[in-house]
């Protein structure tokens, strides 16, 4: 399954090369495509960094530290509204437009940016953040352009209708009825997984590396 989207990325990404749109068009479709490897590799290098020559991150032992208090609410509410998202949404079917996508038209993405403002709090380290979100801003910037391109050529009125009903990333209200479903069939089979072991791993790492540099 790995190999064949990382095939299909290759062909797509040969694909966009040989188009002859305006570069930066094409440089955001290859950023669309590529956001979960690039979004790796940037916390990776992030992390290497400040591993290297940063300072120590803040312990989410350390109950009293208000900013420790900040990360778990980020974190939590984060990976509670990726899953949650991941478990409703029926990418390339149909217009999604219940549960959480009716607080937002991308509660993925909004739940990307929480996840990494908790771990770059914890981190404690501005250089970090900034490492972090510059790259990341770009990079999602350019799926949201991607995608409700792609969404209004596919669902053309239903879409202008939903799009101007629902906030683009930052719910400013409750939607007047708010429907709940979930399934993990679904949150599977949009590999969820990935991103909870990335935040994980995050973690396990910063815990590491305050437990060896004692």
């Amino acid at each position: 399954m790995a190999t064949q989207r990382t095939v299909r990325r290759l062909q797509l990404a040969w694909e966009l090369a040989q188009e002859s749109r305006p570069w930066p068009q094409r440089a955001g479709e290859f950023l669309a495509v590529w956001r979960m490897p690039l979004s790796v590799t940037v916390v990776a290098l992030a992390l290497l960094r400040q591993i290297v020559a940063g300072p120590r991150p803040r312990s989410l032992a350390d109950y009293w530290d208000p900013a420790v208090v900040i990360v778990v609410i980020l974190l939590a509410a984060g990976l509670v509204l990726r899953s949650w998202a991941a478990g409703v949404v029926s990418k390339n079917r149909t217009l999604t437009d219940v549960g959480p996508y009716s607080l937002c038209r991308h509660p993925l993405y909004l739940g990307s940016f929480l996840i990494a403002a908790g771990l770059c709090l914890l981190a404690a380290d501005v250089l970090t953040a900034l490492l972090v979100f510059g790259p990341m801003t770009v990079i999602y910037a350019a799926c949201v352009w991607r995608e409700e391109r792609l969404l209004s050529h596919c669902y053309r009125d239903a879409w202008r209708e939903y799009a101007a009903r629902v906030p683009c990333l930052i719910p400013w209200r409750l939607p007047d009825r708010l429907v709940f479903r979930w399934s993990y069939a679904v949150w599977r089979g949009n590999e969820e997984y990935r991103a909870v072991g990335l935040a994980l791993s995050v973690l396990l790492a910063f815990g590491g590396w305050r437990l060896l540099s004692g």
